[in-house]
This record gives C-alpha cells, structure tokens and sequence, in this order.
C-alpha cells in the first residue's frame, strides 16, 4: 500500500494510527488547549471537597440534644 501511494512505510503507519484512533482528551475539545492546565486543580478541587465533608461529619455539641 506503501509503495502504491510513493511514501514511506513509516508515513503510512503514522497516516493510518492518526485516522484509526481516537483523538486524545485535550484534542476532543479545543478550548482544553488554554484551558487544559487548570486540570492540576482537580487535587485542589479534591481536598477542599474532603475538608467540608469531614466538617459536616463532626456533630456539634447542640445537634446531640
């Protein structure tokens, strides 16, 4: 197939994996390009989630009566 279309066995291999695959994360959605960094903040979106679950946890002295 290669050597029909004159190119390199490497190029149609590379041709052939870009059209078959899926595109990654980032490349589904443009605006992830400027926007994708802000993806680190998921840890920070985690812990914050985590600090007011066990806050709402603990009983408070007045909800024991």
């Amino acid at each position: 197939m290669a050597a029909e279309r004159g190119i390199p066995l490497r190029e149609l291999v590379t041709r052939m994996l870009a059209e078959n695959l899926p595109p990654r994360a980032n490349e589904r959605k443009p605006w992830m390009k400027s926007f994708g960094k802000l993806e680190t903040l998921r840890r920070e979106t985690a812990r914050i989630s985590q600090a007011i679950e066990s806050e709402f946890e603990q009983i408070e002295p007045e909800d024991r009566k």
